[in-house]
């Protein structure tokens, strides 16, 4: 909203200029961050008092730690975060901040998540030959090793399916109407499957879903559906090497739609044309480093994808994917 309700706060609110908010909400906290607000006196003169109640794991400063404000006068103030040994690294938590003025508080609700590292989930670039730089935040201190994967070349199925009269793909599934199936191979020791469909990639203006499973068990692993035929379904370390997949006519632009089926798998074992040029050897608690990476020798008129992986001494825990298209 970018004001504190006047029921609850009627002496401070936040400037909107600055697009503050009464919350504190971080992500992904990797070591430290500071943020600012600028809050406003609407009442009277007088003192106020920081008092903070830390998310667990997190310890939380604020400076300064009071406010004299005439009325109508304006001020600053910065939280710092910073993890602690006892942080759950991937969890959200909860705490307060509250400024006191005699029988006036002003709370500031805080969430916070910490991770091990801050990087980007997904990059995109193109070109047969080209390279590309992203930054990682670290949220601890230790061993660190980055390696790259792939790139892999799209494997691709052609396919037809014809248009669902019900526009349900439970009942597609139970009546064969509106369905086509296919089989795709994520060999052992994948790290990362990801099947896809594309606009771009069907003969019309076609609304095609994704539905995925494992075969032959036939454990639901996920499905797509959006507005469109840009669907996408994605498996971190997969744990079948077969994946039982369903495209569904939901709208086709006629009797029926001719499309093709992505798929890639990126194995855990680094090696392929992605070349790790440089990255951090170890990592350093709120450290900001930069990994370089590059790639020569693509085919054109491909879809390609691979990822550079995060790891400390027990093994791989994330992973930066990188799409490359040549098409």
């Amino acid at each position: 909203t970018g004001q504190l309700n006047s029921a609850s706060c009627p002496f401070l609110e936040i400037d909107q200029s600055d697009l503050n908010y009464p919350s504190i909400a971080i992500g992904e906290l990797a070591g430290e961050q500071t943020v600012t607000r600028t809050v406003t006196n609407v009442g009277v003169a007088g003192t106020y008092e920081v008092s903070i109640e830390a998310p667990f794991g997190v310890d939380v400063a604020v400076s300064p730690t009071s406010l004299t404000l005439a009325s109508g006068e304006s001020a600053s103030y910065s939280v710092t975060f910073t993890t602690n040994g006892s942080a759950t690294i991937g969890a959200y938590t909860n705490g307060s901040l509250t400024w006191s003025h005699g029988p006036h508080n002003v709370t500031s609700p805080l969430v916070v998540r910490p991770v091990q590292l801050a990087a980007p989930e997904e990059l995109a670039s193109d070109g047969t030959d080209n390279s590309l730089s992203f930054d990682v935040t670290f949220g601890y201190a230790g061993d660190y090793t980055a390696a790259a994967h792939g790139l892999e070349p799209a494997t691709t199925q052609d396919g037809n399916v014809v248009d669902d009269p019900d526009n349900d793909i439970n009942i597609a599934l139970g009546t064969g109407v509106g369905i086509t199936a296919h089989l795709v191979y994520a060999p052992a020791g994948s790290a990362f499957t990801r099947i896809s469909l594309f606009d771009d990639y069907t003969d019309g203006d076609d609304d095609l879903d994704l539905y995925v499973w494992e075969y032959p068990a036939f454990n639901y692993v996920g499905g797509s559906g959006s507005g469109t035929s840009a669907e996408e379904v994605n498996i971190l370390f997969p744990a079948s090497e077969y994946y039982y997949v369903i495209v569904h006519g939901w709208q086709t632009d006629g009797p029926d739609a001719n499309y093709t089926l992505f798929d890639w798998s990126v194995s855990a074992t680094p090696g392929g044309s992605l070349s790790l040029d440089s990255a951090p050897a170890s990592a350093t608690l709120g450290a900001t480093e930069s990994i370089d990476v590059s790639w020569a020798g693509l085919g054109v008129d491909m879809k390609y994808l691979g990822a550079v992986s995060h790891s400390d001494a027990g093994g791989v825990f994330g992973l930066t994917l990188l799409n490359v298209w040549t098409d």
